[in-house]
């Protein structure tokens, strides 16, 4: 019985570093992946469309909390600018903060992940409104880059 579980024991302590080693393979898209999180919010609260946009590939889809679907870099920027910068644009003010609900799941170059945000809206007639939301993404990576794909 003892040298079943030293077998054990000596197995389990191989194959410990090993586990460990792949789970640390992902360590640099991990933090690429945090950083772009941390972009996209001070974008958003900025509302710098060059720099959120920059986080997007060419051909992403949106589904923002209006219901509303934007497909690709242009129309992401065509929402963003109906709600904000038209004359009749509802919202005078945005601010997030995003928090995921934890790791990223990998598939290959490809990740999903969730989390939440703590919204506030300042619409144009001076009535705010806060939310807790929840979110979903699919981000790839192209040339060494991640790029969001999907967002609701």
């Amino acid at each position: 019985m003892l040298k079943k579980i030293s077998i054990l024991l000596l197995v389990v302590g191989c194959l410990m570093p090993m586990a460990q080693a792949q789970q640390d393979d992902r360590s640099p898209d991990r933090e690429q992946l945090k950083q772009m999180l941390s972009e996209i919010e001070g974008s958003l609260n900025s509302l710098d469309m060059d720099s959120l946009l920059f986080q997007f590939d060419e051909n992403a889809v949106v589904s923002f909390m209006t219901t509303e679907v934007a497909s690709g870099k242009q129309g992401i920027l065509a929402y963003y600018q109906k709600m904000f910068n038209l004359p009749d644009a509802p919202l005078a003010s945005y601010q997030t903060k995003a928090s995921l609900d934890g790791p990223a799941h990998f598939h290959g170059d490809t990740i999903v992940a969730s989390g939440r945000t703590q919204d506030k809206f300042s619409l144009s007639d001076g009535r705010q409104y806060q939310f807790d939301t929840r979110w979903l993404a699919t981000a790839i990576k192209k040339e060494g880059q991640w790029k969001v794909i999907s967002l609701n």
